[in-house]
């Protein structure tokens, strides 16, 4: 009876330890540099297994290293202002160039309890640009729009 336990720890203790095998031979390491068109690297930049949460971001100096199962098609890189783009897994080492994204950004006013585009808007609206910030003595913040836009009163409440 001890023998047949014996046999039967020592199968499982083998199952577990072959398990253990292809569960680190079935993963690989994939390093690189992320930078931008210009050859500066861009710290923070998502970098993600292609349908998988499995992901790292970039370092100060553009590098990261990430665990990919072996059977991973490709790497997705992310970040704000730049195209997404997508590096099949070939090797190791995949190092991914970013280009800006460029998107025009249509004109928005801010209300004190929303914001609507320009032209959706009623009422009267006025807007002051950086050009009339130049005109007269401006000692504080308050002072870019004394005086800027007709019917507005800036007071002071304090020191």
């Amino acid at each position: 009876m001890k023998f047949k336990k014996l046999i039967i720890k020592k199968l499982l203790f083998s199952a577990f330890l072959i398990f253990v095998g292809f569960s680190t031979f079935g993963q690989k390491t994939v390093t690189g540099t992320v930078t931008g068109i210009d050859g500066e690297a861009i710290p923070g930049v998502s970098v993600l297994v292609k349908g998988t949460t499995t992901g790292t971001m970039t370092d100060a100096s553009g590098k990261y290293t990430l665990t990919v199962p072996y059977d991973a098609t490709a790497l997705v890189f992310s970040y704000i202002g730049m195209k997404t783009e997508e590096k099949p897994v070939t090797g190791n080492i995949i190092d991914c160039v970013m280009l800006f994204e460029e998107s025009e950004l249509s004109e928005v006013i801010i209300i004190g309890y929303g914001e609507v585009k320009k032209e959706d808007a009623t009422g009267s609206v006025q807007s002051v640009s950086s050009d009339d910030f130049n005109e007269g003595n401006i000692t504080s913040p308050q002072d870019l729009l004394t005086g800027k836009v007709s019917g507005v009163v800036i007071t002071s409440s304090g020191g």
